[in-house]
């Protein structure tokens, strides 16, 4: 594994066991590969024998092809350490096993899907690679004999003779820790948490990467990479947090505080004293992977705001109130600091950070999204810099790019500058939930969604081309924090789920697609208990069900979104009248309700008028370009529905809205149909932008409709 390796690898066929047999020639090392029902085998291993007619390493068994229809062929993989694992005993012991080994696999995954939330939406598609989210996190799980058992960053195969990718340890739980505990796998958390704990740095750094070749190589002191990325420590301490309050875990917080004291305190000592601002140490990486951009950049200070803010909730509760004080004070310093070093008036986003001369490094980062989803940015600034991330400048049909295409160092091939990641695509796509732009919101999770099945199937892959619907020749197929956007697309982003344990509050701001009559999540974790959560929507109504087992009665704060322009009627718990409050953010209509002491909950919102977007996908196949609509924002007001989208001229596009009113007109509109409450609009770009292209191909316009409100 590596960056650890041996020569001189050997392989032979053992035709009496049906087996190849690697070597090499420490005997140190060494695997079985075989089939009790295999015939022969080749194997290329070498690269001067590596032809264009064959140009792969490989190990191939041949099998009669009446076996393989009769029943399933066992293949079985068996490796040795010296010392550690015999590979002919592991060999034979599997092979003497297989129907209970299968018989296990079978009830792991079963007692896996049913343990887990299950999730119940009208998308069949939607419910399987929600049901996958859970399977592919738990096939991370890796036991290494000179480290411990751990979950590796994901798996890409060797290829044309290189390293296999990625098979190692990483700090990504403290990334993907929400995907984790979204699909109710707690456990796995806290031991991913001790891991990294028991690597920690003697100075509170995180561990970034640890090799698995930790046995074979000195990787901690002759290479640079277990402690290279700065901002570990910050990701650290904001999942510390999310993992308190969403579980409520006081001893495991107890057992940890010594950790999240000493990544606190390496946290500090990177700080710039002017600023309050983490400034990178040299020759390490900040919040992406490259060194000497920059030596503070934005999207780290707003990932450091969020740390603090971590901080400042945990150490109450670890009766630290001195700690607590000191972290809101140097919030506010960093926040001020932020703003005042990083936005940029003129070209109204956060210019990415400051340079090693000192001038601004100025073009936008899309990292910078994770510190709008975290709440560190003003409202209005975050809702700007969203905006332009769904841009087809940045936003592929099948993710967010690393880097804008209109930058001169675009790479669409480029793993650092230029491919699209869902890792990028998690945090717009949320926190266009956050700020009330659900629209794009669903569309971009649907767009991720699709990836389920486009690559390794049932796994969602690191990086994709930039310009082009297709795998990036160094990414691989499967990969942790992509999981981001799958399971927390429903949870925090459709559903709105926000337990807040330790004070035994549930927040629920959903935003439910108008394509959608219903969706439902039952055994969601709370604590040591379960809630079961159902939407129902028709015309002018929306009604919740929730229901608690398990824990004690909780408080409620829900807060669905109506349609944009819509007008409350009233709100009914359990057939009682309840106070609430409206909020009108212009592309939606929020009603806020407020219960106390509820184990079961019905509830049921009557409203009038309003109007719902929906955007039909269009999927894509491999190689395609970006075709999509991107809607930037929608609004209402006195009978306009306002929205500014971006397409490609060539294409006309469905956009369906959902409104009991009549649409008596629409600019851009070639076609509009109205049957019952769904009113489908053909729209077309207007001849006047469409030379205005962008290098994706798409241009901008404002379409307009004209209701007629009851």
């Amino acid at each position: 594994m590596w960056p650890g390796s041996v020569g001189g690898q050997v392989v032979a066929w053992n035709q009496e066991k049906r087996w190849m047999e690697l070597s090499e020639p420490s005997g140190n090392f060494s695997a079985l590969v075989g089939s009790p029902v295999a015939m022969g085998a080749t194997a290329v291993g070498y690269h001067p024998y590596l032809t264009n007619d064959q140009p792969y390493e490989q190990i191939e068994l041949r099998l009669d092809v009446k076996d393989a229809r009769r029943a399933y062929v066992p293949i079985i993989v068996a490796g040795g350490i010296r010392n550690l694992y015999q590979p002919a005993a592991t060999y034979d012991r599997i092979l003497g096993h297989v129907q209970e080994l299968y018989a296990e696999s079978v009830k792991h995954y079963a007692d896996l899907d049913a343990n887990g939330p299950q999730i119940d939406t009208p998308d069949t598609v939607v419910n399987s690679a929600l049901r996958w989210s859970r399977i592919s996190l738990d096939q991370l799980k890796v036991c290494n004999p000179y480290l411990v058992c751990d979950y590796v960053s994901g798996y890409g195969s060797s290829g044309t003779g290189t390293r296999p990718m990625y098979a190692w340890f990483f700090d990504e739980p403290n990334i993907s820790e929400r995907a984790w505990l979204d699909v109710g796998s707690t456990e796995s958390v806290r031991e991913a948490f001790r891991f990294i704990q028991k690597y920690q740095r003697a100075d509170g750094q995180i561990p970034h990467e640890i090799s698995q070749s930790v046995g074979v190589i000195d990787w901690f002191k002759k290479y640079p990479y277990a402690y290279i990325h700065s901002d570990s420590a910050l990701w650290y301490l904001i999942a510390m947090g999310h993992f308190y309050r969403f579980t409520g875990d006081r001893a495991f917080l107890e057992e940890s505080w010594p950790s999240i004291r000493k990544a606190y305190g390496y946290c500090l000592s990177m700080l710039n004293a002017d600023n309050g601002l983490p400034q990178i140490p040299p020759e390490n990486w900040g919040s992406m992977e490259t060194a000497g951009v920059a030596v503070q950049d934005s999207a780290m200070a707003g990932e450091w705001i969020a740390a603090l803010r971590a901080v400042a909730e945990l150490a109450p509760v670890m009766d630290d109130s001195a700690l607590a004080q000191e972290s809101k004070t140097r919030e506010k310093l960093a926040s001020d600091s932020l703003e005042k070093m990083f936005w940029n008036q003129t070209l109204g986003y956060y210019d990415y950070g400051v340079g090693k001369s000192g001038a601004k490094v100025t073009y936008l980062n899309p990292a910078i999204a994770y510190s709008a989803w975290f709440g560190s940015l003003p409202q209005e600034r975050a809702q700007v810099v969203l905006e332009r991330l769904a841009t087809a400048e940045f936003l592929s049909d099948w993710g967010e790019r690393s880097i804008s295409l209109e930058d001169s160092r675009y790479d669409e091939n480029s793993y650092q500058v230029g491919s699209a990641w869902p890792f990028f695509t998690a945090a717009p796509m949320l926190a266009d939930y956050r700020y009330h732009n659900a629209v794009q919101g669903f569309i971009t999770w649907m767009s991720m969604t699709c990836l389920r099945s486009f690559s390794a199937l049932g796994a969602m892959p690191e990086s994709l081309s930039g310009s082009y619907y297709r795998l990036l020749d160094n990414g691989v197929p499967r990969q942790m924090f992509s999981e981001l956007v799958a399971m927390p697309g429903l949870i925090e982003g459709v559903l709105g789920m926000d337990p807040d344990v330790p004070s035994a509050v549930l927040h629920l701001t959903p935003h439910m697609p108008p394509r959608w009559p219903d969706v439902a999540i039952r055994q969601f974790p709370f604590g040591q208990g379960k809630v079961n959560f159902e939407l129902h929507q028709e015309p002018e109504r929306l009604t919740a069900d929730l229901t608690t087992r398990g824990t004690s009665p909780l408080v409620l704060e829900y807060s669905p979104a109506l349609p944009s322009g819509a007008r409350v009627d009233s709100v009914m718990e359990n057939g009682r009248t309840v106070p609430f409050r409206t909020e009108d953010n212009g592309s939606d209509v929020h009603v806020h309700v407020k219960l106390t002491s509820v184990t079961r909950a019905h509830i049921e919102v009557r409203y009038h008028g309003g109007v719902g977007v929906d955007v039909p996908w269009q999927p894509n196949l491999e190689g395609d370009q970006s075709r999509n609509l991107h809607v930037l924002k929608t609004s209402y007001h006195n009978g306009q529905f306002q929205m500014i989208v971006e397409g490609r001229p060539d294409l006309k596009y469905e956009i369906r809205l959902w409104t009991p009113w009549q649409v008596a007109g629409a600019t851009s509109a070639e076609d509009i149909r109205q049957a019952g409450n769904w009113k489908t609009l053909r729209v077309a770009a207007p001849a006047n932008v469409r030379e205005h292209l962008d290098k994706a191909g798409y241009v901008k316009w404002t379409v307009v409709a004209a209701l007629k409100p009851d």
